[in-house]
């Protein structure tokens, strides 16, 4: 059986990789609009060390004319909307694949092709739904878990009441 933290941590590679992108397409655009020289020794460093420049963590400190241009550049809005569907879909992968892990776990000591049986039965379509096998079946009530979370009060269309709301928010179906 997949173990899922595994899995979490391959895909979260990826998502990190993301995050390095458009911290660098970030930096080459402030610099253009600041007309600043890039600093060369930090784009080294995001791309081959563990680090990154902070500036899409901290966007509130960008200046407006520069925030502005930001927001209207189709290349880093891209990067960002990939950022958020790939970070989405580890989640919901780690959740099915922690599922599966609790179910065998009880069902210890049941054959192990009636248990993949059962488990190809139920049907992970939407975060909903697997947050009602996690409560009926598993009698675990994901919602009841509350993360600490960080949005933004400038934002005028994400105002999620709690975590499990921003999940399912971020899970809508266009």
């Amino acid at each position: 059986m997949i173990n899922a933290i595994d899995t979490f941590c391959k895909l979260e590679k990826g998502v990190l990789k993301l995050l390095k992108a458009a911290d660098i397409y970030a930096m080459h655009m402030v610099s253009h609009y600041q007309k600043t020289e890039i600093d060369k020794k930090l784009i080294y460093n995001i791309i081959f060390e563990n680090k990154m420049s902070g500036l899409n963590l901290f966007g509130w400190e960008y200046q407006d004319n520069i925030l502005n241009d930001l927001k209207v550049s189709e290349h880093l809005t891209q990067i960002c909307q990939q950022i958020v569907l790939a970070t989405y879909t580890i989640l919901e992968v780690y959740l099915i694949e922690k599922f599966k892990e609790y179910y065998a776990y009880r069902m210890n000591g049941m054959d192990e092709s009636f248990i993949q049986g059962n488990l190809k039965r139920y049907l992970f379509r939407s975060l909903k739904e697997v947050g009602k096998h996690y409560y009926e079946i598993l009698g675990i009530h994901i919602p009841s878990f509350e993360l600490e979370r960080y949005f933004s009060d400038n934002s005028s269309h994400f105002k999620p009441a709690n975590s499990w709301e921003a999940l399912l928010l971020g899970s809508a179906k266009k």
